[in-house]
């Protein structure tokens, strides 16, 4: 994993991507790497075999500069990448969570054409209603029920606000889907579920 700090000069950076990963792309099937370096490192090589991506730091800004059609890397990432992994550490704390859901994680999902797992870990604990609560939440509320859409999407793991969303997820969009692991935030609707987790398999 490489993560930048204040020992780390681009000179270093450099070799890494110039003359280090050229070399060995072809034997890389997994990579974990902090968002701020996407572009260098998915960038210094062809990476072949590489099905498995971890991203740390993602944000929303990262988001949509990275995941579109125009991305340099487009065509490693679009057709090749199966298993996805978005620690979310974001810094807008003014952000609504269906906006977040419309705009990065629906993006995300719709970008990943091949995906068929897709694990989103929030990094961020901030104070909301004098609570502490992970943030952002994926929400479907008030948003289209293709918004969440995937053809191949057999595993999935992440945070919702409410029992609502769990209920959306599981409307048919993710037919795929075998595996399902699910944070409730909220759980205000008579179900009996322990420890505000979902899971099914």
């Amino acid at each position: 994993m490489l993560q930048p700090n204040h020992s780390m000069r681009s000179m270093k950076l450099d070799r890494f991507c110039l003359s280090i990963l050229p070399r060995i792309d072809e034997n890389i099937k997994s990579l974990v790497v902090e968002s701020a370096f996407m572009k260098h490192i998915l960038g210094a090589g062809n990476y072949p075999n590489l099905t498995e991506l971890t991203f740390y730091d993602m944000d929303k800004k990262i988001a949509s500069q990275f995941f579109t059609d125009n991305c340099m890397c487009k065509h490693k990432c679009k057709q090749q990448i199966t298993n996805l992994t978005l620690v979310i550490n974001e810094s807008d704390f003014q952000i609504t969570s269906a906006d977040y859901t419309q705009n990065v994680y629906s993006v995300i999902l719709s970008f990943f054409v091949n995906l068929k797992h897709l694990t989103i870990v929030v990094q961020s604990i901030v104070k909301f209603y004098r609570t502490s609560r992970n943030y952002p939440c994926l929400s479907l509320h008030g948003l289209p029920t293709e918004t969440f859409y995937s053809s191949t999407l057999t595993k999935l793991s992440l945070n919702v606000i409410d029992l609502n969303d769990v209920y959306a997820l599981l409307d048919g969009h993710l037919k795929q889907l075998t595996t399902f692991s699910v944070e409730v935030e909220a759980i205000q609707d008579p179900v009996s579920i322990s420890n505000n987790h979902v899971s099914s398999s």
